[in-house]
């Protein structure tokens, strides 16, 4: 008789590649006969630039947090790689008393404010917008924003969000946004081996509807019966084969000992942690995903939970297919969205024309 742990890894984990293969490896005629030939998100989401950009070892920046807690890490991490290109980097907290004087006393060449939790005050405002500091928002949320003057939005060369809708909703209200999700961080989200308990043969990321419920007891009657699934959410208490996560777990240790997982959650930063860990994914509400992973390529799309036991089915018999997808998407986590690519074009979005 299998252990659980030979059940759940029936559906078997990504091989832990020595070497990433690039995307173009990985394009078939359809997508249930493997990725299909779909293009990734391009760099020409973000603004397109000089061929002779400044001279970065020159610059002295100023980063500006104005991160949530659970965000932390964002600001050293930013801190760390924005000094691989800038001569002088400056971090600091964001103080409504000490502000303006302390850029005044500082005299950076561009001010980078990271996260969007504190509401700037009019003085300012008023100082950001008769500046002609280059600066850069990247925003965690556009709360913010739709409290602020249009003006000062304007006095920014660019404004960053995390989510394709934050960007939509700007849009609506006449600002210009791209989209930057949050990478994964590489001290926490990183492919290792983990305990038994933290290992499953499907992850479920999101909570607990009927539908998503009725789902998987299709899903437990295919290729996975006799695996182990276990929950990541809320409502998932009492459902026939599914175990619930230990909330007190970190959940890096869950994305790593899962063969696959299915991804409500319509949170980037979620996707690439994920990612970085080598589990293949797929995700609800594709068009939302396609702002930062290529359906088909590096993610495998659906838009209706009766599509899942198909789905899962294939990948289930082709597992070299499921470890393409994951070591693509493992691939975009660690370069495209690194913190050095992160930073690089937080820079050049600062000289946008």
């Amino acid at each position: 008789m299998k252990s659980m742990r030979s059940k759940a890894h029936a559906f078997a984990a990504p091989v832990r590649p020595s070497r990433l293969q690039g995307s173009s490896q990985l394009q078939s005629p359809s997508l249930l006969q493997g990725p299909a030939p779909v293009q990734g998100p391009s760099l020409t989401r973000y603004p397109r630039f000089s061929m002779s950009p400044p001279d970065y070892k020159s610059m002295r920046v100023l980063l500006v947090s104005m991160l949530p807690a659970d965000l932390w890490r964002v600001e050293p991490l930013l801190a760390e790689h924005v000094r691989l290109f800038a001569k002088e980097v400056i971090p600091m907290k964001y103080s409504e008393k000490d502000f303006c004087a302390q850029i005044v006393d500082y005299q950076p060449d561009v001010l980078i404010m990271a996260g969007s939790e504190q509401t700037l005050t009019p003085l300012a405002a008023t100082f950001l917008r008769g500046s002609d500091i280059k600066k850069v928002w990247w925003m965690t949320s556009i709360e913010a924003a739709s409290h602020a003057d249009q003006r000062l939005l304007q006095a920014f060369s660019a404004i960053f969000v995390p989510q394709v809708e934050d960007a939509e909703a700007l849009s609506r209200l006449g600002t210009k946004a791209g989209v930057l999700p949050f990478g994964a961080d590489p001290a926490r989200f990183y492919q290792r081996h983990v305990d038994e308990r933290h290992a499953s043969g499907l992850l479920l990321v999101g909570q607990s509807t009927p539908a998503r419920r009725q789902c998987l007891s299709a899903i437990r009657q295919g290729p996975l019966e006799g695996g182990r699934i276990l929950a990541m959410g809320k409502g998932w208490e009492g459902c026939p084969g599914v175990e619930t996560a230990d909330s007190g777990v970190p959940s890096e240790l869950y994305y790593n000992g899962a063969a696959a997982a299915i991804n409500w959650e319509e949170d980037t930063a979620t996707m690439l942690e994920m990612a970085a860990c080598g589990t293949p994914q797929f995700i609800w509400l594709p068009d939302a995903a396609s702002s930062v992973m290529a359906p088909g390529v590096d993610m495998i799309p659906f838009a209706k939970e009766e599509e899942l036991p198909r789905l899962i089915h294939h990948y289930w018999h082709n597992p070299d297919k499921r470890r393409a997808v994951a070591t693509a998407a493992l691939e975009r986590s660690r370069y495209e969205y690194s913190y050095v690519q992160i930073s690089l074009k937080l820079l050049k979005a600062a000289y946008q024309a």
